[in-house]
Parts: C-alpha cells; sequence; structure tokens
C-alpha cells in the first residue's frame, strides 16, 4: 500500500542468497517501479542512513537489489530485496515481537510473503488494496495534537467540581489495593463518572496504566512527564475507534497475526 502517488519512504530485507545472510537496509525514496518488473533498486546497504533517488555522491553505500519474482526463484541474483515501508517498519520496531524480528528476519520474510498472498485474496473483503493510497500509520498528527494538549494541562486533573458528602460516599476511603481493582472493570467514560461522584483522582500512575499503549507507541516518549493523564487516556482510547487509526489498527492485527506464526514455528 502506498502513502503517496508516486513514491514513499520504505526499506528492504536484504536477502544474500551467496551465503544466506538477511538483513534490513536502510530508508530510500526511489521512483516507483512498476509491480512485476524486473528493475534493479538502489538502497543504502547500512541500515542507519536514507537515500533519496539515486545520488551519485552516496552511490558507494548503496546496494543493487531486484524484488524476488512471483515464483520465488531465487537462483538467477545474489541479493534480493522485500519491501517493507519504513513507517510499518517502525510500527514493528515497537510491537512486542520488534526484537525477536530482528533476529529471525527469514521467518519475517516467510510469514510477510504468506500475509501478503493472504491479503490479496482477501481484497474485497478488508476493503483494502494493495495500491490503494492510505493514510501513513505511523505518523498520524492527531496523537501528538492530543499528546500536546495532556502536556499543558498538568493542573486540570485535580479539578474535580462539587463538594463531596463524606456521610454519603465511602469508596475514596477504600485502600487503592482495593479500590484499582474494581474500577478496573469499569471503561475509561464510566470511570470518568465514578471518579466525579467520588470527588477523587484516582492518578496519574492509574489513568497511565489505562493508556492503550498497543495502538500509542508514541506515549512512550512522555512516560515520565507530568502531564494530565486522564485526559490523554480519554482522548486516546476515543481516538482509537475513528477512521484516522483504521489503517494503524489493521498492520497492528497483522504484526499480531506475524507474532503468532513465530511463537508457532519457535515451538515446533
Amino acid at each position: 500500500m502506498r502513502f503517496c502517488k508516486s513514491q514513499y519512504f520504505y526499506r528492504l530485507i536484504l536477502h544474500s542468497t551467496r551465503n544466506g545472510i538477511y538483513r534490513v537496509s536502510g530508508v530510500a525514496v526511489n521512483i516507483r517501479v512498476t509491480p512485476g518488473e524486473e528493475v534493479l533498486q538502489a538502497v543504502p546497504w547500512d541500515e542507519k542512513i536514507g537515500a533519496i533517488g539515486y545520488p551519485e555522491k552516496d552511490w558507494d553505500r548503496l546496494v543493487l537489489v531486484i524484488h524476488p519474482p512471483e515464483h520465488d526463484d531465487t537462483s538467477s541474483h545474489d541479493l534480493f530485496g522485500y519491501h517493507v515501508h519504513n513507517s510499518c517498519w517502525e510500527l514493528l520496531t515497537h510491537h512486542t515481537m520488534g526484537e525477536t524480528a530482528r533476529h529471525n528476519l527469514a521467518s519475517v520474510v516467510r510469514i510477510r510473503n504468506l500475509l501478503f498472498a493472504r491479503a490479496q485474496e482477501r481484497a474485497a473483503e478488508l476493503a483494502l488494496r494493495v495500491f490503494v493510497i492510505q493514510p501513513d500509520p505511523a505518523n498520524i498528527k492527531s496523537i501528538q495534537s492530543v499528546i500536546k494538549r495532556a502536556r499543558i494541562r498538568t493542573r486540570v486533573r485535580f479539578r474535580i467540581k462539587g463538594r463531596i458528602n463524606r456521610r454519603r460516599n465511602r469508596l475514596c476511603y477504600l485502600p487503592v489495593e482495593m479500590l484499582y481493582p474494581v474500577v478496573d472493570y469499569l471503561s475509561t467514560d464510566e470511570l470518568e463518572s465514578v471518579q466525579t461522584a467520588m470527588k477523587y483522582y484516582l492518578g496519574d500512575a492509574y489513568w497511565r496504566a489505562r493508556v492503550p499503549m498497543k495502538l500509542f507507541h508514541e506515549v512512550r516518549s512522555v512516560w515520565d512527564e507530568t502531564l494530565d493523564w486522564q485526559f490523554l487516556c480519554l482522548k486516546l482510547e476515543r481516538l482509537s475507534q475513528t477512521q484516522d487509526l483504521a489503517f494503524r489498527r489493521y498492520i497492528i492485527d497483522q504484526l499480531d497475526e506475524l507474532q503468532a506464526f513465530l511463537s508457532q514455528a519457535a515451538n515446533e
């Protein structure tokens, strides 16, 4: 899937048929290659650098790679590359299987090809096609906007309107060891109402633990900051159900499936 009409940022999982080694290339932005044609592409050998087009000054740092044919015959060339969008790779590195994938790229390639074929077969059902333009799943502006707003609301989280009637409301007297397991059963919207009724802020640590981290790896960068964690949790949970996150949810689901395949292969 492309993120713009003519070009996109991507990496290649490089496979050297000469020595059987797999590694990840650097980031490349090259002219679009027509699917199915055996066109050589130049990508950085070093994972930490990037290249746009085919700059002559960087030619010594690039390697020529060809995409494997559909029949997967890799005997005609020494170096093949399997496309992975850089945004998808970024999401993979933040996924629980990220480190495992780095040390088992051969299995990642094998399962990637399997999932790719299955995605094509289910294209109509999923309303997703291989060459449909989709929003970048790794760089979603609305997420950064919510985090920015939470950063400037550091004192708001303590402001719970109204006065508590301590004769009628005893929940706030429960120790957190008992209170937290009870409120864990509530949705965040229900929890917000209960907290207002108790006139008691459950604390940054609790609201931080309720953030859906699987979808929002960006939160790790502000994990130790003082901000309005209740606001951040509520906004991100609502955002997680919107169309803005649809493509990211799809990618995360694919990574979950990939992890399941890898775990199964490791146990065989």
